[in-house]
């Protein structure tokens, strides 16, 4: 089995702080980290590697999958850092390029008391063309793994997923974090969003796509664009996700997934939602430091496992374990865990009955 990720690289920087940084559940419209010329302590500074693309090719990589890696980086130190790194774990990196352009992708984590607030500037990420697009690789592969592709570098989308498609490649796509609303966005950044209903690039996507990963928010935006929205915000989260976990479905997605943080994870397919809550307590060193990658690191073992054949359940059970692991360490990175490490943690672990729902 081989792996080609495709999507952003970065260089994390966390500012860690237990200090009075108060970062809320919900979106703003305006952001206020404190009073102007105030100083706050932190208690630490982690640089690490991150970004869609890079993180879920470790966790493929640490579960024995073969994987390339199609991302660019800047012709810097970082883009060297970022390359090295994936050496090192024994990826293949000929598909990622650099840009003499265009700096590698950078991000400056805010994190406070388990909470993180992001700050991307996604440079390279953002300015590969189609011609970069390693159609060789992609035919190679056994499946893709789709990150988020921002700005122009989402014109991208639809060349991968014909080629795939025109091969008989299985597809997971994770579109990553959309915009919020048309009042929180410059109308040209709303059209450039994967999930906003002024562009039709998911529509187009989601008939070529196997494995479709969302988070909460970014299953609303996506239930806007193809007209089902739920009836009233005061439903349950299933009853919420039923109309778009249909609609989904009808376009040819094997398997919607929603993660919803506390709350666990929604599976959508054929003609039903289960409900896997979340893993509380229990974790590999007794806390959770940040939740930065959890997601990645969700999406990409659940993937994975479908790929190689295991049931949903337990593909979410696995999804799970990955999670817990990688929130009790800093970056997205460190806690991931290797295949015969993962089942050792399955085995151990206690989980809540999943509940599932028929429509």
């Amino acid at each position: 089995m081989k792996a080609l990720t495709i999507g952003s690289a970065t260089i994390d920087r966390f500012v860690i702080t237990n200090s009075n940084v108060k970062i809320e559940d919900e979106a703003n419209s305006s952001l206020t980290l404190t009073a102007n010329g105030e100083k706050v302590g932190v208690d630490k500074v982690e640089i690490r590697t991150g970004g869609g693309a890079t993180n879920s090719a470790v966790a493929f990589k640490k579960l024995g999958i073969k994987t390339s890696c199609f991302c660019q980086v800047g012709s810097d130190s970082d883009g060297e850092k970022v390359i090295k790194e994936l050496k090192e774990y024994g990826i293949d990196t000929a598909a990622i390029s650099k840009s003499e352009e265009h700096q590698t992708g950078s991000s400056f984590i805010i994190s406070s008391n388990g909470k993180h607030l992001i700050f991307v500037a996604r440079n390279a990420n953002s300015h590969i063309n189609e011609n970069q697009i390693p159609l060789a690789t992609i035919k190679e592969s056994s499946f893709l793994y789709i990150t988020s592709l921002g700005d122009s570098s989402s014109n991208l989308m639809l060349p991968i997923l014909k080629c795939a498609k025109e091969n008989n490649i299985k597809v997971a796509f994770n579109p990553g974090k959309s915009q919020l609303g048309k009042s929180q966005l410059e109308e040209s950044q709303l059209r450039e969003s994967q999930l906003s209903s002024e562009n039709s690039l998911i529509q187009k996507a989601l008939p070529m796509t196997t494995i479709l990963i969302l988070n909460f928010r970014e299953s609303m935006i996506l239930s806007k664009t193809l007209g089902c929205p739920p009836e009233s915000r005061q439903l349950d989260e299933i009853e919420t996700l039923k109309p778009l976990v249909k609609k989904v479905l009808e376009t040819g997605v094997k398997l919607i997934v929603v993660t919803a943080g506390e709350k666990g994870v929604f599976i959508g397919e054929s003609n039903s939602i289960t409900h896997h809550q979340s893993l509380k307590g229990t974790f590999l060193n007794g806390t959770v430091v940040d939740t930065v990658g959890a997601g990645d690191s969700f999406g990409s073992v659940f993937s994975a496992s479908i790929f190689k054949g295991l049931s949903s359940e337990k593909s979410a059970q696995r999804g799970l374990v990955s999670s817990r692991s990688v929130i009790s360490q800093i970056g997205a990175k460190p806690g991931l865990l290797k295949e015969e490490k993962l089942e050792e943690e399955v085995a151990r672990t206690l989980f809540q009955p999943c509940h599932q729902f028929f429509f």
